[in-house]
C-alpha cells in the first residue's frame, strides 16, 4: 500500500479460504468493492459470466509483521502482530 504519506508493507502468513462461512462473504465483497459478481459452486467461488466457469481460490492474510515508511526517506515504523 502506499499514499502521499506513507508506504507500508505488511508480510504474514496466507491460508486458502475454504470455510464455507468465510467463502460466502467474499462475492458479496468483491460486489460490494469492485461490482464484480461471482456465484460458489462446490464450495468453489466461480465466476459464471465467463466461459467454462474459471474456479478462483482466495486467500486470507493473516500478518506477523509491518513496516512504514515515511516518503520523506527519515521516518520508520515497525509492527509485529501476536497471532495466537
Amino acid at each position: 500500500m502506499s499514499s502521499e504519506d506513507l508506504d507500508l508493507v505488511v508480510s504474514g502468513e496466507a491460508h486458502q479460504v475454504s470455510d464455507g462461512s468465510a467463502l460466502r462473504q467474499v462475492p458479496a465483497a468483491f460486489a460490494t468493492r469492485y461490482g464484480w459478481t461471482f456465484a460458489i459452486r462446490d464450495d468453489r467461488v466461480c465466476d459464471e459470466s465467463l466461459p467454462g466457469s474459471p474456479r478462483y481460490a482466495f486467500y486470507e492474510v493473516s500478518p506477523v509483521r509491518a513496516f512504514g515508511y515515511g516518503t520523506d526517506g527519515l521516518t520508520a515504523t515497525r509492527q509485529r502482530f501476536n497471532n495466537t
